[in-house]
């Protein structure tokens, strides 16, 4: 009898003791992942899930331009005019701004302090880049983002949420899948 009962005792326990761990594992797993409600987190990082985090440049047009509060789907594109895949997905970055300008705004960040400001107006220039060309003249925002390769694009949704993310040059059809699919999913 008094067998049964330690046995009773010990399982409680071992069953305690698996309900707390698996519950404060649960409540680690969410850190940093507060949130408005159980899908928006509020946590700013530069991964996907997370909010974008915030940021204020100066563009080439002599505006200011923010991430913050969207209203519309984002792409924030880093590069620089002597980057070699920057070049060659310019053309087709330039042509979905004009395909889908009035779903998603484009943010084409430049790494001005790691570029010539000239170099970067004849390559704007030579491209016919319309939309916002943003400076990032102390890499302040280059790490914020966490870019270690040119180009790096990153797509937010309306929520002001990363949902993707291209380090490097990818096909052109496959851009312009990402493109649609962000439009889409507003």
């Amino acid at each position: 009898m008094m067998k049964n009962f330690l046995i009773v005792v010990i399982v409680l326990v071992l069953a305690s003791i698996a309900i707390y761990k698996n519950q404060s594992h649960g409540s680690k797993a969410s850190e940093g992942k507060e949130s408005y409600s159980n899908t928006v987190p509020v946590t700013e990082k530069a991964e996907i899930g997370f909010r974008a985090p915030t940021f204020t440049l100066d563009g080439l047009d002599g505006k200011k331009y923010s991430v913050k509060n969207l209203n519309q789907p984002l792409i924030i594109n880093f590069w620089a005019s002597w980057c070699g895949p920057c070049r060659a997905e310019a053309p087709e970055m330039t042509k979905l701004y004009t395909q889908y300008k009035d779903k998603i705004e484009v943010y084409g960040v430049n790494l001005t302090s790691q570029d010539d400001l000239n170099d970067v107006k004849a390559f704007v220039s030579a491209f016919n880049m319309k939309f916002p060309i943003l400076l990032d003249k102390t890499d302040a925002v280059s790490k914020q983002y966490l870019v270690q390769a040119i180009p790096t694009t990153y797509f937010v949704n309306s929520k002001g949420l990363i949902v993707d993310k291209i380090v490097g040059l990818v096909a052109p059809n496959e851009l312009r899948a990402k493109f649609k699919n962000l439009a889409e999913k507003q």
